[in-house]
């Protein structure tokens, strides 16, 4: 469910008047829902995945929460690190390597068998992935206290407006508001958040899907040395190149810029990402 679609804000505004007109004490409980939700209507497979990740390092958190000792804490610290990075390892660069090992068996002469098996890679995997994880090293490093409420945990992990494409949050800043929720809707918050969405929508559709059609989509090298010959043709690959850069950067920038908007009508406050490229 792609921000820049018609399901996404259907499915927003009937989240948003459900939330603003839910008793406060049930909103946390929603926006999991809604936020499971949202990742299921992508696949819905995949959902036992952050699920997983999240119960994982809620426990890891409250058994850190206990332990005094070094190495103990460690292998605690540990079993987070190894089942998130397990879980992005297999399903991200499971193909990459199968792939890769056969290219190479081929190019020596050797015979390699064809997996048949071909892993999908889960929507916003990583950023969920390392934002859970995230929190169970700030509770090993004493940062934050352990998390007594999974509603609270399963928020901050799954929050819909970022779980595509970030901010990743650190759990000391979303985490305090997620317990506490605002009464109700501010306008200065109501104003900023159209002015995210907006903005972040002409970078994403008229920007970022403008370049990557027209130029990155439609230029390839072997294609413009075919049609302008040899000598001009490393112009236009340079052309090429940067209207590349700033597809991608536009792209991330406008997701970024609609997530903290989307956020703000919830009445919680993101990080501000994408100010400049570095």
């Amino acid at each position: 469910m792609n921000f820049n679609s018609a399901q996404f804000f259907g499915f927003l505004a009937a989240s948003l008047a459900i939330y603003w007109l839910l008793p406060r004490r049930f909103r946390l409980a929603f926006l999991l829902v809604a936020s499971y939700a949202f990742y299921a209507a992508t696949d819905w497979r995949f959902l036992g995945l952050i699920i997983m990740s999240t119960f994982v390092d809620y426990v890891v958190g409250g058994l850190l929460g206990r332990t005094e000792g070094a190495g103990t804490r460690k292998a605690l610290l540990a079993t987070s690190v190894v089942v998130n990075l397990s879980i992005l390892a297999i399903f991200k660069y499971f193909n990459f390597f199968t792939d890769s090992f056969a290219a190479v068996a081929e190019a020596i002469g050797l015979s390699s068998p064809r997996w048949a098996l071909q892993v999908l890679l889960p929507v916003g995997l990583s950023f969920y992935t390392f934002q859970s994880m995230s929190y169970a090293i700030d509770v090993y490093r004493g940062d934050i206290e352990p998390e007594r409420s999974p509603l609270v945990l399963g928020t901050f992990v799954a929050f819909f407006p970022q779980l595509l494409a970030g901010p990743i949050e650190r759990s000391s800043k979303l985490m305090p508001q997620l317990r506490n929720l605002p009464q109700r809707p501010r306008q200065s918050q109501m104003l900023e958040a159209v002015d995210l969405i907006a903005i972040g929508l002409f970078k994403k559709v008229a920007v970022a899907d403008v370049a990557f059609r027209v130029v990155v989509d439609g230029f390839s090298p072997a294609q413009l040395t075919a049609d302008i010959g040899p000598d001009r043709g490393w112009q236009l690959t340079m052309l090429t190149l940067l209207a590349f850069g700033m597809q991608q950067y536009c792209d991330f920038s406008g997701y970024s810029d609609m997530a903290r908007g989307v956020a703000k009508l919830f009445g919680v406050e993101l990080s501000r990402n994408f100010l400049r490229p570095v």
